[in-house]
């Protein structure tokens, strides 16, 4: 006899022998709430990271290497420190076999970067900068991962901006000038810089054990589905994507709320927790025009 409890559980007629089994066979699992802000906008966290539920800690950059054709520049120590001004984020004069990588020893979700000079274009800005990461065999678009860029190609303005996005389920490490690791490139798509785009600062929201702060989960088991309701629904642009981080482990799996549903069930969530994990929270993407407003998301963990 199985039994999945969504919500409240009710057991109704008489138990016979066949009834009484092991509770081994049995699968139970029990609703947790967490509290979300009551508009959904994907830059409501602190820092305008995303995070809406707890926190993601930003990290140091392992890797920060320019390609200059054919050579690359070490920036890592520049990206690390805040003096103002010394990471070339392209060449100046920079041609589209140019490009800027961020590595990490572990997977990350989103990149945090302070520019001291913006870039400026002379064509449309979104295709000046394609933004790439490894899937083991091809370097590939991560802009089709739930991806926002803040920066708009680094020509923003001098301020400090979050490129965020889903961690790829093929995402690989490989190696850089000799440095393995998850990376996420900016290649030069199209040469239209007239400004060079320079930064001050960089961090990685990375996913790894004690990446930052959540709700306690307060027994084991495996998130395998959200139930989501708002009083407000969405337009129908785009889905609401959130990534689930269980921020004690750095395990992580994303949430989809479909656009324009007031109501809606991802039964495709699978992220185990121990008992007093805590999980943090964050949007990727969003509607863009009206959001989801009153919302509340109930996390179902099978034991």
């Amino acid at each position: 006899m199985a039994q999945k409890f969504r919500g409240r559980t009710t057991i109704t007629g008489a138990l016979t022998a066949a009834d009484l089994v092991d509770s081994t066979d049995m699968t139970l699992t029990i609703p947790v709430t967490i509290g979300i802000p009551a508009t959904i906008a994907s830059r409501g966290g602190a820092n305008s990271d995303g995070v809406i539920v707890g926190s993601l800690t930003a990290a140091a950059v392992d890797y920060a290497f320019l390609f200059d054709s054919p050579a690359y520049t070490d920036d890592t120590t520049d990206m690390n420190d805040d003096g103002a001004g010394d990471v070339a984020l392209l060449p100046a004069t920079e041609t589209t076999s140019d490009k800027f990588y961020f590595g990490c020893v572990n997977p990350f979700c989103g990149i945090k970067l302070t520019l001291s000079q913006a870039g400026v274009v002379a064509g449309t800005a979104a295709a000046s900068i394609t933004w790439e990461y490894y899937t083991g065999s091809a370097w590939a678009s991560i802009e089709t991962s739930a991806f926002t860029d803040d920066s708009a190609s680094f020509t923003a303005g001098t301020s400090t901006y979050f490129i965020t996005f889903a961690p790829p389920a093929n995402w690989t490490p490989t190696a850089i000038d000799d440095e393995t690791a998850y990376w996420v490139r900016a290649t030069c798509s199209v040469a239209d810089f007239t400004t060079q785009p320079l930064a001050t600062q960089g961090w990685l929201l990375e996913l790894k054990a004690a990446c930052g702060t959540g709700v306690r989960i307060p027994f084991a088991g495996t998130i395998t589905a959200a139930q989501m309701h708002a009083t407000t629904a969405s337009a129908a642009n785009n889905d609401t994507i959130f990534l689930l981080v269980n921020v004690t482990s750095g395990a992580y799996d994303t949430i989809t709320w479909t656009k324009g549903d007031i109501m809606d069930i991802d039964d495709t969530v699978s992220l185990a927790v121990a008992a007093d994990d805590e999980i943090a929270l964050m949007v990727l993407q969003e509607d863009g025009s009206t959001e989801f407003a009153n919302s509340s998301m109930i996390l179902e963990v099978t034991l």
